[in-house]
């Protein structure tokens, strides 16, 4: 029961102590109290505080992180067990604190990272223990993979301005970043049919026809090559025709003329088959001598 005493209001444990005569008769009863105040006072306050701290576990455990870590001010009875739970919700704070840090930096990084500013690193010395190792681990994570994608863009930047790298991508990498590498690395390969056909094409702008596109590539590569080299060898087909012409070799005409056209707008092997026809013609005419007087 809770009385109004002069010292307080305390909460008293009545005891009643039967007094009997020799015969066993009760003739009188003591009443024994015994202060309860302070075990009463400290389990409300017990019961109080792991209330508030499993409220506020629970909101942690869900990344809720506003929870409130203060502590009752209690009274006189409850200090000891007051100052236990004082320890433990700066404990608790603590780690709100450190899991809050590691949340900003972790989401400063993800923000940069949205915006393409890929360089973006944050400090882990201003983290401990574990929490310092996950940011380390997610800068070591950007890292892996700004690397791979800065040389990619560095190759692919050389290949839009026509700048084709003779050499291939040797970088060590991991998982798919290693597919773009083996990708880009194709592509060079593809690419070098361009160059190489530049190369015989450039030769044959100053009529050197003795080189002709020696590599394999695949798909429009593939095509590149085979058209340069269909070009160049129609151009020595026709350097040779010229050459026996003018040696009186007119043997290339019936071939010529059966193959006519190549297609609607070839103006070559007719005209090819119109001047050695026309030189055949001079060739087989009577030569008239003038008269002597």
């Amino acid at each position: 029961m809770v009385v109004d005493l002069p010292n307080g209001m305390r909460t008293l444990e009545q005891h009643c102590i039967p007094v009997r005569d020799e015969a066993g008769e009760i003739t009188n009863v003591l009443l024994a109290y015994r202060d309860l105040t302070r075990e009463v006072s400290v389990e409300k306050y017990l019961n109080t505080e792991v209330e508030r701290l499993k409220v506020n576990l629970d909101m942690f455990s869900r990344g809720d992180l506003t929870f409130n870590a203060s502590v009752d001010e209690g009274n006189e009875y409850t200090t000891v067990v007051r100052d236990n739970f004082v320890r433990i919700n700066g404990s608790i704070d603590g780690v709100r604190n450190a899991v809050g840090s590691v949340l900003a930096d972790v989401g400063q990084l993800a923000e940069a990272a949205v915006e393409g500013k890929l360089d973006t690193r944050v400090d882990a010395r201003a983290h401990e223990g574990e929490f310092a190792k996950v940011v380390e681990g997610v800068n070591d994570t950007l890292d892996a993979v700004v690397g791979p994608l800065n040389v990619a863009a560095e190759y692919i930047d050389r290949i839009s301005k026509g700048d084709i790298p003779p050499e291939k991508v040797t970088d060590d990498m991991q998982g798919d970043f290693n597919e773009i590498k083996n990708n880009l690395n194709a592509c060079i390969d593809g690419l070098g049919g361009l160059v190489e056909a530049n190369a015989v094409l450039q030769k044959m702008a100053d009529n050197d026809y003795t080189v002709k596109v020696a590599g394999d590539y695949q798909g429009v590569f593939a095509e590149v090559a085979t058209a340069t080299n269909g070009v160049q060898e129609r151009l020595v087909h026709i350097q040779d025709i010229v050459h026996n012409t003018a040696e009186g070799d007119l043997n290339e005409l019936d071939l010529l003329k059966t193959v006519g056209k190549h297609c609607e707008n070839d103006r070559m092997v007719p005209s090819m088959i119109g001047m050695m026809e026309n030189i055949q013609l001079w060739l087989t005419m009577p030569i008239c001598l003038p008269k002597l007087v």
